[in-house]
């Protein structure tokens, strides 16, 4: 009677941390596509040259922005980056595991493979596909 007791307590703390965990997964997930629109500022940058994972800071000035629309457009301000710099149109896919981002050209071409696209809060977070692991770092704008 004990044992079943004491497995009962613990499936119920299972659940309620699986609960828990679920229910910030989706305040903190992209939303598929509300949750990415509009104006980011560009602030941080990660990389691996090999050994270690190094995050450098973007400097404020000039200010660097992505802005996505609704419609799927996305445009750009002081964004010297590939494929950044050309983007013109975004695409979402949801349908994998994970979210992923495609920038496309004026005629709606890709740019570069997609990326992952997380946001957490209010900073999104896009990661190309890097052997030893990258990320370019955004803040929602007000």
């Amino acid at each position: 009677m004990m044992k079943t007791a004491y497995l009962g307590i613990i499936a119920i703390a299972l659940l309620v941390g699986w609960s828990a965990s679920c229910r910030e997964g989706e305040k903190g997930e992209l939303a598929r596509t509300t949750g990415l629109v509009g104006q980011w500022r560009y602030v941080e940058r990660g990389y691996s040259p090999g050994a270690g994972y190094y995050v450098d800071p973007i400097p404020p000035i000039p200010m660097r922005t992505l802005t996505f629309t609704a419609s799927g457009a996305v445009s750009t301000v002081n964004m010297t980056e590939a494929p950044f710099n050309q983007a013109r149109y975004y695409r979402l896919d949801s349908t994998r595991s994970a979210v992923y981002l495609t920038f496309t050209d004026a005629a709606r071409q890709p740019l570069a493979p997609g990326v992952y696209v997380s946001i957490r809060n209010d900073t999104l977070r896009l990661s190309p596909q890097c052997f030893e692991g990258c990320h370019y770092g955004f803040v929602r704008m007000p």
